[in-house]
């Protein structure tokens, strides 16, 4: 940079001094030298030559010239529309106080002025829940039960998705942590529930689940052994099964997800791209999880253990392709949503091209 005049300023004033010797800020200047006009920079104070050097940035930056295939479809905005949506990101950001703007931190929130689009968010959130329900219930039912038990609860699951409020804020899961205290909770929790399915189905196949107690654990366990003999036997290890996989599912859902961000970002999209590799992991868990039950369904169905290691390799691998099909269909789908939305006014390629 050939500007002794600019070099005078900054050694006359400490604070400027100071933050141009960041790699961040003395690109800026260097970009936006050119813009400054010297004679009026002379008079001014330390914050407003703070004001001066940002805005000649941005005349620079919207005087560089933008590849062609960004906007094939739509018109170049102006520089006051890219003003107006600076702006707007830069409240957003202050109110989320953010101070680095990154695709993967926009939020479904800041869809306020196009409700439609928050709207459609929310929607094909809780879709994407009602779904994993469905097909995690209903599977294992159709093979068991028939087609109408597997309608009726992919229905039911598809409902309690739909009707369950979920949390809209979107959050990367860039690393991993583990914690042994909430992986206890919630294999404590998927055990009791999954423990409690099981028996539940063990009544429905016995056709006896109309007892006035029923209802109790100890008696349903008691009733099995007394009244069915191996039957009996066969659906407690079931029960087991059932339990102790939904008892690991939860307890590592609930175990990993114990998450920090990356504090230094070196490549574009890096929490994008962290995330999806840890969404793959966590939908092969689930999809592994779902197979498992499906390898044992020919134990409910048939009251033999024969074939069961076969069944349980098919059944492994055919969930986890299932889940990894849902990771693929959701990634692109999920991550991109809302930056699509906000961005679509065309401010999103001049953003990203000041960089």
């Amino acid at each position: 940079m050939q500007r002794q005049d600019l070099w005078k300023i900054f050694q006359g004033d400490s604070i400027l001094l100071e933050l141009v010797r960041t790699p961040f800020w003395l690109s800026i200047v260097i970009l936006a030298e050119q813009e400054l006009k010297i004679l009026d920079w002379r008079h001014l104070t330390t914050e407003a030559r703070f004001h001066a050097l940002l805005n000649a940035y941005i005349r620079r930056m919207l005087k560089r010239e933008l590849p062609r295939n960004i906007y094939k479809q739509t018109s170049l905005p102006t520089d006051k529309q890219t003003i107006s949506y600076l702006v707007r990101l830069s409240q957003q950001m202050q109110s989320e106080s953010e101070t680095e703007f990154l695709i993967e931190a926009i939020q479904p929130s800041w869809l306020t002025n196009r409700p439609f689009w928050y709207f459609i968010y929310k929607v094909f959130n809780r879709l994407l829940i009602g779904i994993a329900l469905a097909l995690s219930s209903a599977i294992p039912l159709y093979l068991t039960f028939g087609t109408l038990a597997s309608i009726i609860t992919a229905l039911i699951g598809l409902c309690l998705g739909i009707a369950t409020k979920s949390n809209t804020k979107i959050k990367t899961v860039e690393t991993l942590k583990w914690s042994w205290r909430s992986f206890g909770k919630g294999f404590r929790e998927g055990m009791l529930s999954g423990l409690a399915f099981a028996e539940y189905l063990a009544q429905i196949r016995s056709f006896n689940c109309y007892s006035s107690n029923s209802g109790r654990v100890g008696y349903r366990i008691q009733y099995l052994l007394n009244e069915k003999g191996v039957l009996g036997i066969i659906f407690l290890i079931l029960g087991l099964f059932f339990g102790t996989g939904s008892g690991i599912w939860c307890g590592l859902m609930n175990g990993i997800v114990e998450s920090s961000d990356i504090e230094e970002k070196l490549v574009p999209n890096q929490g994008i791209r962290r995330t999806a590799t840890n969404l793959f992991t966590f939908m092969s868990i689930w999809g592994a999880t779902v197979g498992l039950f499906l390898g044992l369904i020919p134990v409910l169905r048939l009251h033999s253990l024969d074939g069961v290691i076969p069944n349980l390799i098919v059944g492994i691998s055919f969930g986890m392709a299932i889940g990894l099909g849902l990771g693929l269909w959701t990634l692109p789908i999920y991550s991109s949503f809302v930056a699509g939305a906000f961005c679509s006014d065309a401010a999103g390629a001049r953003i990203s091209n000041t960089n």
